[in-house]
């Protein structure tokens, strides 16, 4: 609350300075070039030094907008990364397929490696590992063929 108060008065802030740069160069270009007896100049040098100033201005504005969305954006692209890093718990259906393959020695002989070595080269771990492992595998699988 207090940040977005701050917010507001920096660019009330920065609004009034352009206003009074705006007031100041009209008074210098009116002494420079002594436009007091010639209004339309007068009316028409104030418009483009104010227009100019309101683009700086507004571009400023939007600059910090756009830092925003890309803050914001970048968030939830975090939180989506961190959601679909969840680890979900793969169906019984896999657990059965990964024990079958085992069982009918059909299973992932690089699967089987791998579950050795987190086994730490245990045989009795190795088969819950690899059956933990092809289940996630096939949970994934599963996962990415649906639409």
């Amino acid at each position: 609350m207090l940040k977005r108060i701050l917010k507001g008065v920096i660019l009330y802030l920065w609004l009034s300075a352009c206003i009074l740069i705006c007031m100041i160069s009209v008074a210098i270009v009116v002494e420079v070039f002594e436009l007091e007896k010639n209004k339309d100049a007068l009316f028409i040098t104030g418009t483009i030094i104010s227009v100019i100033f309101f683009l700086i201005t507004y571009s400023k504005i939007l600059d910090t907008t756009r830092k925003r969305v890309d803050i914001t954006s970048e968030k939830i692209e975090f939180g989506i990364s961190k959601i679909k890093d969840l680890k979900i718990e793969p169906d019984s259906e896999y657990y059965e397929q990964a024990e079958q393959e085992i069982n009918d020695k059909t299973f992932d002989k690089g699967l089987w490696a791998k579950a050795l070595v987190k086994a730490k080269g245990n045989e009795v771990l190795r088969k819950p590992e690899y059956i933990k492992l092809r289940a996630k595998q096939l949970q994934k699988i599963n996962r990415s063929n649906s639409p």
